[in-house]
């Protein structure tokens, strides 16, 4: 009859040392890819804060090119009144209606769409 070999302790363990380098290899692997994972990520937050910055400078020069409701009321037609309402002076806007003391009254409505001679300005405040 034919005999089967006998497995030695060295074929275990180089098994278990392949084992054990695989475990590690895999660590390290995940490791890895974790921080370049977070790396990108970071780098993604910092591209998109300073994009929301850009536009909100571009937000801030648009609203500073616009010129005032008064010189816009001198120099242009209004074409629309749609805008936010506003109180005589002395009265508290609540709700839709103004009120001073006992005394109520209606609000005003300001424009909210001037023609200037060569342009419009829509005004949103």
């Amino acid at each position: 009859m034919f005999k089967m070999p006998k497995k030695t302790k060295t074929k275990d363990m180089k098994k278990k040392k392949l084992r054990k380098d695989n475990v590690n290899d895999r660590f390290w692997i995940m490791l890895i890819a974790v921080l370049i994972l977070l790396l990108i990520i970071i780098i993604l937050f910092l591209r998109l804060d300073a994009l929301t910055k850009q536009f909100q400078m571009k937000l801030e020069d648009n609203e500073k090119a616009l010129p005032d409701r008064e010189w816009l009321i001198e120099n242009c037609q209004c074409v629309e009144w749609n805008g936010p309402f506003k109180c005589p002076e002395g009265f508290e806007l609540i709700g839709e209606i103004c009120k001073k003391n006992k005394t109520y009254t209606n609000p005003l409505v300001l424009c909210s769409k001037y023609k200037c001679p060569e342009y419009y300005v829509n005004i949103t405040k």
